[in-house]
């Protein structure tokens, strides 16, 4: 799943990075109706509020403890990451944590075998990673844990950068994404070898 000797000056999807803080809870979780107290250690992204005339936007902030460190995985696609100067020419870098498989998969061998083969028909918001040093253990992404940060932190992640995928395993891992997500192929598509998945094809009699 991860090539040997991973390319330490290039951020791709699938890149494992250690020691990176990440929010303890999902932004889905979270509801933001209020302005908190200056300053901002850290800002989430802002939500729209619509006014009283329903013409004008009036845009709330909040900020999440990043509570957790550990590792996680890029999620950006390639071309996003790709450098315009010295930054990528995405403004957000989209990172999701590295968690321990759920006791309630890891103790069923026929759940866990499904996870492991990472089809887009099982556990579609679940992504498996087979453990490779420094992972310790088997793990597993979950793609409705996903959180982003400000291009200008570019430096600093690059730099804590420890596994690359293979291309097999980052072409799996981006039709996973499609798939959860309902997104169109990126820029980058064209590099990856493995074709697409054809459409179950129709029963015909005999």
């Amino acid at each position: 799943m991860f090539v040997d000797n991973p390319k330490l000056d290039e951020l791709r999807q699938g890149d494992i990075l250690r020691r990176v803080y990440y929010p303890e809870a999902s932004g889905t979780d979270l509801c933001i109706d209020a302005t908190p107290v200056e300053p901002l250690e850290q800002t989430l992204a802002a939500s729209p509020v619509i006014e009283t005339d329903r013409r004008n936007f009036k845009w709330l902030s909040g900020r999440i403890r990043f509570l957790l460190r550990g590792y996680v995985i890029v999620i950006s696609q390639c071309c996003d990451l790709e450098l315009k100067g010295r930054l990528p020419k995405a403004h957000a870098i989209v990172l999701a944590p590295i968690l321990d498989v759920p006791p309630t998969i890891s103790g069923d061998t026929d759940k866990l075998r499904k996870l492991e083969l990472n089809d887009i028909r099982d556990f579609t918001n679940y992504f498996h990673l087979t453990q490779h040093p420094p992972l310790a253990s088997n793990c597993i992404v979950n793609l409705n844990r996903l959180f982003s940060v400000s291009n200008n932190d570019f430096s600093d992640l690059l730099s804590r950068k420890v596994l690359e995928m293979t291309v097999d395993a980052r072409f799996t891992l981006k039709k996973k994404l499609q798939y959860n997500f309902s997104r169109p192929a990126g820029d980058d598509d064209h590099l990856y070898s493995s074709p697409s998945p054809e459409p179950p094809s129709a029963a015909t009699g005999s």
